[in-house]
Formats: C-alpha cells, structure tokens, sequence
C-alpha cells in the first residue's frame, strides 16, 4: 500500500512523499518492481502526482517515492503535464 503525506511546500510547489507500506519484503518488492514494466511505474506514479495536484490548485507537486529507507525517484505534475524519473530504483534494484 502507498500512503502519501504532504511534508512541505516552497512557493507555488507542494512537496509529498509516496512511501510503499504493505506488507511484502524488501526482496518480494524488488521482485514485484522487476516485474512490472517501467512505463507502467511511470504512468501510475505520474498519475498519483497528477491527482495530488487537484487537490492542491495553483501549485505544482513534487512527490517522491520509496519503499521504506530506499528511494525509488519522483514524479512531477504541473498545469496538466506530468513527468518522472525512477534512476534511483535502478541504483538498487538492479
């Protein structure tokens, strides 16, 4: 399960973090991660931002993603655009 927390904002962006909390292991997770195609990570993650935006009109968001005290990367959405970058999640995953 992913819980998102809103932690800060800096002038018109809002920071949150998407912090993976079910119950796999860090082993099944980095299974289930291998599994999945990468722009299916991307599109879920930039959607995830994208309603987070919604909720915070005028602001462009921010949030990061980990699986506990392991960063995976982000993901961004601004006015209808989204963008993401998971090179982090390469550095240990792989």
């Amino acid at each position: 399960m992913v819980t998102e927390t809103p932690v800060t904002n800096y002038g018109t962006e809002k920071i949150f973090n998407a912090d993976y909390s079910g119950s796999m292991s860090k082993a099944e997770f980095i299974a289930w991660w291998k599994s999945m195609d990468l722009s299916t990570i991307r599109a879920e993650c930039e959607k995830m931002a994208a309603e987070a935006q919604e909720l915070v009109p005028g602001y462009s968001v921010t949030m990061y993603f980990s699986c506990g005290s392991l960063p995976l990367g982000n993901a961004n959405a601004m006015n209808g655009y989204t963008i993401s970058n998971f090179d982090l999640a390469r550095a240990w995953i792989e």
